[in-house]
């Protein structure tokens, strides 16, 4: 996998260099977007710093392929930024 570089735009937004972009829309959702469209996640904040999210993968209602791949991106998305990030 090629190295994930993050750009912040906002203080709650990441641009990654390979195509994708993961952003906070509100307190309870991210927004995935990438060639293939917009994917919105449902998340929880964590408590404290550096910037955290649950995400709730059930709201991941997608073939399993294309689960694993935004999954295995909003990782990389996340380490790059310096964020918390924990998969439920």
């Amino acid at each position: 996998m090629r190295q994930v570089r993050a750009v912040r735009l906002w203080p709650c937004a990441v641009v990654v260099g390979s195509g994708y972009c993961v952003s906070v829309r509100n307190r309870y959702k991210l927004a995935y977007r990438d060639r293939v469209g917009v994917v919105v996640i449902d998340a929880e904040p964590m408590a404290g710093s550096p910037i955290g999210f649950y995400l709730f993968t059930s709201s991941l209602t997608l073939v399993p392929a294309r689960r694993g791949e935004i999954e295995a991106r909003l990782r990389s998305a996340f380490e790059a930024a310096g964020w918390n990030l924990e998969l439920m």
